[in-house]
């Protein structure tokens, strides 16, 4: 869920109950450090998946973790950029299996901008 929190834009996600005890948390928030409402949104189409992406895998695999590396899967999630895949990175970025290695022309890089 998108929220407005002073200026700025932040994302809230509402941890499942059957999450939090794991998590420690009923709801996981992050600033997507922007104003402009198109950006946020840009920004939390790739940070609302992100973080569904940890919450699966703790519905999966956390009742036989240990909580050190529940830590460490947790702060990795949370310390991951949230940028998305910006014109200088979409030469790496990957989604599942699909992978975009061709750089981008300056005509691609614009629009992008735009956007």
């Amino acid at each position: 869920m998108l929220q407005r929190r002073g200026n700025f834009f932040t994302s809230r996600i509402v941890v499942p109950r059957e999450l939090q005890g794991l998590l420690g948390s009923v709801e996981i928030t992050r600033s997507l450090r922007t104003t402009d409402l198109r950006e946020a949104n840009r920004k939390n189409l790739l940070w609302e998946p992100h973080i569904g992406t940890l919450l699966s895998r703790l519905r999966k695999h956390g009742s036989s973790m240990k909580q050190g590396e529940l830590e460490e899967l947790t702060q990795r999630y949370a310390r991951d950029q949230i940028a998305g895949p910006s014109a200088a990175g979409l030469r790496s970025w990957s989604y599942g299996s699909c992978q975009n290695s061709t750089p981008l022309t300056p005509s691609q890089k614009d629009r992008l901008k735009g956007a």
